[in-house]
């Protein structure tokens, strides 16, 4: 248990990578910038990488608009005369306390240092603050590959040190050099809208990427590069999902008068790539959505359904107990989502609310080589506030933990954020994130179990 509340922990904290309204901006895609000849806040409600109504059409368009850049066109090539790329980069200090009680009285041997960047205390040497040069180190390409055809493709340059020890919930990618997430469309445009074919493969971000949603709520858009919500990053046991974690997926998305998003598709887990699992099935993806404005408000309103089909697992390389608790099981995950942007009297407003109504998830348990059957349920509504080089962000994420088939009660995890950005010089911003969690195991008397993190996060941020 004090595994698994240590992996939360590591979760609970980590700063936004943002900006507001500036002419380029760190985690934004430059590439794009060179293509379009637009600057970035073209496409970006004040924060990377959050999309306005522009940015989402550009986005569902599969990156093809050009602008004044020129083509190179013969019989069956249409190719931006330049290689567009971008470069993006991070250095980072945190510090935070992690503190654990049971039944009220704290553990004093289990508290640690909670710094996102900080190492694991390891019960000798308390770590609270930790330093990181680079946090990210990315190389970006993307855009137009031809007429019908585009997408964007992330290269780690190093080993990112965000999440560390990635917990079930939500982790962005934390491997080592090399191809992080790729994503393609094939866009035939009528009347009515363009409707794609779009397929790809991501180590963290999930279908709803692969499949160029139209919400900042999904995609790791929330709150930029920052604190994702706990419940959409379930992944049945890290196979895939929607907001969050390794997947394989080839689909159709359409765009209908502008207002109606429609995608469904296959998703594959990543780890039958990896041995873990000896066969796979298909596993559906359907997402619906309105786009449009309401009241001068650009509303994004929706919902999704997903049906991760776990399949068959290699038993040389698990436990008997954990192949029988998760093969041929399906981790179904449904829920609603709301975005509101726009502007009163001169300062723009963000308003995101996911909501997930059912997300079924394995927990794995590395000590006795069992499988956790669980559902988790939960929202996180994000306000955010931004005027010239100046903004704020105020979120609170719950979520709730019944174990299926069990007497246990069900757990309470929240986590209060607070987050700032300034843009101090072009393509620089400085961002700095607070965040509060709490863990409650629900038991009474001796047998209840607390955990809590409070941490501070700066980044300075930079992109080429």
């Amino acid at each position: 248990m004090k595994k698994m509340i240590v992996s939360a922990a590591a979760f609970a904290v980590v700063a936004f990578s943002a900006v507001a309204m500036a002419p380029t901006s760190a985690l934004a895609n430059s590439a794009f910038a060179r293509q379009t000849g637009q600057a970035c806040h073209a496409c970006h409600f004040q924060t990377m990488p959050r999309l306005n109504d522009f940015g989402r059409k550009f986005r569902i368009n599969a990156f093809r608009d050009t602008g004044t850049q020129g083509l190179i066109e013969d019989e069956g090539l249409s190719l931006p005369a330049s290689f567009n790329a971008g470069l993006n980069m991070a250095f980072g200090v945190s510090n935070g306390d992690y503190k654990e009680y049971m039944g009220g009285v704290e553990n004093v041997a289990a508290a640690e240092g909670g710094g996102q960047l900080g190492l694991p205390d390891l019960g000798i040497v308390h770590s609270n603050t930790g330093v990181a040069w680079p946090v990210e180190a990315e190389l970006v390409v993307g855009g137009r590959y031809g007429d019908n055809f585009g997408g964007v493709a992330t290269i780690d340059l190093a080993k990112s040190h965000r999440f560390p020890a990635p917990p079930a919930a939500y982790a962005t990618h934390s491997g080592g050099p090399g191809l992080a997430h790729y994503k393609l469309a094939f866009v035939h445009d009528t009347e009515l809208g363009p409707v794609a074919i779009a397929g790809g493969s991501t180590e963290s971000r999930g279908a709803a990427y692969l499949f160029n949603d139209p919400s900042n709520v999904f995609g790791g858009q929330l709150a930029g590069w920052g604190h994702q919500s706990v419940a959409l990053g379930l992944h049945g046991g890290g196979l895939g999902g929607v907001n969050a974690g390794a997947a394989t997926a080839l689909g159709v998305y359409a765009h209908l008068n502008g207002m109606a998003y429609l995608a469904i598709g296959g998703v594959i887990p990543a780890n039958v790539n990896d041995g873990l699992a000896v066969n796979f099935k298909l596993s559906p993806y359907v997402r619906a959505a309105f786009t449009g404005a309401v009241a001068g408000f650009d509303v994004v309103a929706g919902g999704w359904y997903y049906a991760n089909k776990l399949g068959d697992y290699n038993a040389a390389l698990l436990s008997a107990a954990l192949t029988t608790t998760i093969n041929n099981r399906t981790a179904t995950q449904y829920g609603l989502d709301l975005q509101v942007q726009g502007a009163v009297n001169g300062v723009s407003i963000g308003f995101y609310l996911p909501w997930q109504i059912k997300g079924e998830d394995w927990a794995f348990d590395d000590t006795a080589g069992n499988g956790t059957d669980r559902d988790v349920t939960g929202l996180y509504p994000t306000l955010t506030v931004a005027s010239g080089p100046f903004g704020a962000r105020l979120g609170y994420d719950y979520s709730q933990t019944e174990f299926k088939g069990t007497a246990l009660p069900k757990e309470d995890d929240k986590t209060w954020v607070v987050g700032a950005w300034y843009d101090i010089a072009q393509n620089v911003v400085f961002n700095i994130e607070y965040s509060n969690w709490d863990w409650d195991n629900g038991m009474a008397g001796a047998s209840n179990q607390t955990a809590e993190l409070s941490s501070i996060s700066t980044f300075v941020e930079y992109v080429y």
